[in-house]
């Protein structure tokens, strides 16, 4: 069980540096789409009440126009192509790892399988590695948007 532990630490440190990047990446990306959709939509709202000028500004627009909710981020390339990006990094990872241990300039595969350990560590090592990944890529997710909505809140002028 240790050298499994020690096998799983091994394959995550081998992705960190690209892992961190992406969760840096995510995290940046859609806090700037919750902050572009409010300014959209609050430039949209002043450009017409200026145009138009509605009578009750801000009630009037709403009423004809609807309101902003935080559903209306989702909808962006900037919330939603870091999301696709993430899964693109892990497909490509899945697919490197294989290909750097097995067909890379020095077979690496070769290494891994002098270790005292069953090969079924080697092979679960890899697949819990990249379970993991995943899950922490939901996990920053699933932290992500109840802050997300609370900024959303604080930039949104109340009516």
């Amino acid at each position: 069980m240790k050298s499994f532990v020690k096998l799983v630490n091994f394959e995550i440190n081998r992705f960190a540096k690209i892992y961190w990047s992406l969760v840096a990446i995510t995290i940046l990306s859609q806090f700037t789409s919750v902050f572009l959709t409010v300014h959209r939509y609050i430039s949209q709202a002043n450009g017409i009440v200026y145009h138009q000028s509605l009578p009750t500004a801000q009630l009037a627009y709403v009423k004809h126009y609807g309101s902003i909710s935080f559903i209306d981020c989702f909808g962006t390339v900037w919330f939603m192509g870091p999301i696709a990006l993430c899964a693109a990094a892990m497909v490509f990872y899945i697919f490197l790892i294989w290909y750097r241990d097995w067909y890379g300039k020095h077979t690496f595969i070769y290494r891994l399988f002098m270790l005292p350990v069953e090969r079924w560590n080697l092979y679960l090592a890899k697949a819990a590695s990249i379970l993991l990944m995943v899950l922490g890529f939901i996990a920053v997710q699933i932290i992500l948007l109840p802050v997300e909505h609370f900024f959303f809140n604080a930039i949104t002028p109340g009516i």
